[in-house]
């Protein structure tokens, strides 16, 4: 099943992260955000007042052919 276009927006106060187009909005402007952190702001809104653990968004980021730079890139986007 295809999820609607609403389902891949996410309202969290003043911002709107819009999963299908990559794009974060504050009151309508949009904020360039690159890809690998606008994916960590995915993973986190995916589970709302949960802790996340390195390998958790990892999973979100990186495909396990490239696990090798998981560590610098996750010190980098966080």
């Amino acid at each position: 099943m295809t999820e609607s276009p609403a389902a891949r927006r996410h309202r969290f106060g003043a911002f709107e992260a819009d999963a299908s187009t990559g794009e974060l909005r504050r009151q309508g402007i949009r904020i360039r955000l690159n890809a690998q952190p606008f994916q960590v702001l995915l993973a986190l809104l995916k589970r709302p007042g949960e802790l996340l653990t390195r390998e958790e968004i990892s999973r979100e980021l990186i495909r396990p052919a490239r696990q090798a730079i998981l560590d610098s890139v996750l010190r980098i986007v966080i």
